[in-house]
């Protein structure tokens, strides 16, 4: 019996299943909390999927004693409409970051690349290891403004301080985690 998971983020409006309420061209990241604690011991793959459109391939998540905890999703729209939804992960050097093959959904094969790290030591720790998934948008909205969040997406940035980049975004997704936790208490 194949021990490989996959997690489906569904998102029936673009609001839906964030740790802040996202409005169109906002640069959003999502948790889903409690992830790692529950896949940690095989396989994982996400793939995500907003209205109709699906990611082409899921992609790794958890890769045998690796983990990688953040990842980027790039939605394209015309008039405010969602054209394609696609993986838009990176590797910053801040981990090990395997070439991985897919075969995609749609027939294609599509490689990529993601920082992995070691998997959490301990369950005080599992939170680090939980999926982070950024969200941006590029194209035009409903009346034909451009759409810039995707100009903050991680891969912009890789030419730069490719490791500070991927620690500072990652301290600064807990960070506001945990404002947001101590905000609700």
């Amino acid at each position: 019996m194949d021990s490989t998971k996959y997690i489906s983020f569904q998102f029936r409006e673009i609001q839906s299943n964030c740790v802040q309420n996202s409005t169109l061209d906002q640069y959003t990241a999502i948790l889903a909390p409690g992830a790692y604690e529950s896949l940690k011991s095989s396989a994982s793959f996400i793939s995500a999927q907003v209205g109709t459109y699906l990611t082409p391939y899921a992609t790794s998540y958890i890769n045998g004693t690796l983990v990688a905890p953040m990842m980027s999703i790039l939605v394209t729209m015309d008039k405010g409409t969602i054209k394609s939804i696609q993986w838009d992960n990176v590797c910053f050097g801040y981990g090990t970051c395997p070439s991985t093959t897919y075969s995609g959904t749609d027939g294609n094969t599509y490689t990529a690349q993601n920082d992995f790290i070691p998997q959490c030591a301990n369950s005080t720790t599992y939170g680090q290891c939980d999926p982070k998934i950024y969200f941006s948008y590029t194209g035009t909205d409903q009346k034909g403004a451009v759409l810039t969040s995707a100009g903050m997406r991680m891969s912009k940035f890789r030419q730069y301080s490719f490791a500070n980049i991927y620690k500072n975004a990652q301290n600064a997704f807990s960070n506001t985690l945990n404002e947001t936790k101590q905000s609700l208490t």
